[in-house]
């Protein structure tokens, strides 16, 4: 029969492992189930006490060879727990027999077990020739027939929490950029900020709620800015689009020069030095020499750049998809350090001195602690002066 639909898990539907059963399951050890099961807990609506009743009944199985080593259960052995509840108490961590009853309950209505019971109503063994052939107790076969349905579920559920790190994350860097603008905000708006942190800590939001705060940031930032002196040229809020080019630009006219532009030359609107004569501009040797070394500074012959996207899943979000040119990795780079609040810094050069994929690798350790860095600025800097044998320029 089939699963419960995806949609009713993510309303937070109750699971039944009674819907996957089947008469013979893959070969599995019952200690990788039971992790299985912890996994899933929260889905299953399992408490810590029925966990504990459950696996108390695992540790009678005679699940081990002659030598004492635990092997994996087959469909052909006999997965019955025939013990008392008193004997199972005592492995239980003193729990009494009226919660067992209670847990074991439960765990026949989540259809992880169910009871073969004998006349009497008693628990005990069936044997033939001297060994054990079959049992009146309480059956564990429906456990280990739901193991691949407890898989997908765990599979799920682990994608589900990598899903919300990644959106808190996002929602984290975007709230510090709509502070760092300094714009006044109404009084909606600046409740919402400064109460989204403990939301977005709270293990009881939901990813669709994350995802809506994330959204909603978003729309803050692509909203027109109150006129401000200090933003009178910018007209969004939007970070990438008002103060990426001109930084980038900058970085590149140093590169390309060696040295500061003067302040007289931006004042100048009369001819250039060439008088208004044709001349053959040559390339410089050291600009050759900084583009060498910049492609030689992305192009590590032990890491290519999809291994290095592969190898930073939360930079690598920020990152175009396909190795770009010289120019949009600048583009790229300050970007992504602009939405983590780093507002100066020489990308070309850490380039050239440091590597790509260290680069990339400090930026993804500061998407995971995005909360806890009071200073990206700071914690930037030291980080790079911390990998560079030579000092950051």
């Amino acid at each position: 029969m089939k699963s419960i639909k995806s949609a009713a898990f993510n309303a937070g539907a109750r699971e039944n492992c009674v819907q996957s059963m089947g008469p013979v399951f893959r070969p599995i050890r019952r200690w990788s189930l039971f992790d299985l099961v912890k996994a899933s807990a929260e889905a299953l609506a399992l408490n810590p006490g029925d966990l504990v009743a459950l696996r108390a009944m695992l540790t009678f199985l005679p699940l081990k060879d002659s030598n004492g080593t635990e092997v994996p259960a087959t469909h052909e052995m006999l997965l019955i727990c025939y013990a008392s509840n008193a004997s199972i108490c005592e492995r239980t961590e003193g729990m009494d027999e009226s919660n067992l009853r209670r847990h074991i309950r439960k765990l026949v209505d989540r259809g992880l077990v169910r009871r073969k019971d004998s006349a009497t109503g008693k628990r005990f063994p069936l044997k033939s020739a001297g060994v054990v052939v079959d049992a009146f107790g309480i059956d564990l076969r429906p456990l280990f027939q739901a193991a691949e349905h407890l898989q997908g579920i765990a599979t799920k559920i682990r994608e589900e929490e990598q899903l919300r790190r990644n959106l808190r994350s996002e929602a984290y860097s975007l709230r510090r950029r709509l502070l760092d603008l300094e714009v006044p905000f109404d009084t909606s708006t600046q409740s919402f900020l400064n109460g989204l942190t403990n939301f977005l800590r709270r293990k009881s939001t939901t990813v669709p709620q994350i995802a809506a705060a994330r959204d909603r940031l978003l729309n803050l930032l692509k909203a027109p800015c109150p006129a401000r002196q200090d933003h009178a040229t910018s007209k969004t809020c939007d970070l990438h689009a008002g103060n990426a080019r001109p930084v980038v630009e900058h970085l590149n006219k140093t590169e390309c020069s060696g040295v500061m532009p003067r302040k007289d030359d931006t004042k100048t609107g009369d001819l250039p030095a060439s008088d208004g004569r044709i001349a053959r501009q040559v390339e410089s040797q050291t600009l050759r020499k900084k583009h060498t070394q910049l492609r030689k500074a992305k192009n590590s012959p032990a890491v290519t750049y999809a291994d290095l996207l592969r190898r930073n899943p939360h930079a690598a979000s920020f990152l175009p998809e396909v190795e770009p040119s010289d120019l949009g990795l600048v583009e790229a780079l300050y970007r992504l350090g602009v939405s983590l609040g780093i507002r100066n810094a020489p990308y070309t050069v850490i380039l050239q001195r440091l590597g790509l994929h260290r680069l990339v690798d400090i930026f993804d350790q500061m998407i995971t602690q995005v909360e806890t860095i009071s200073n990206p600025q700071r914690y930037f800097e030291v980080a790079v002066v911390q990998s560079m044998p030579t000092g950051y320029p």
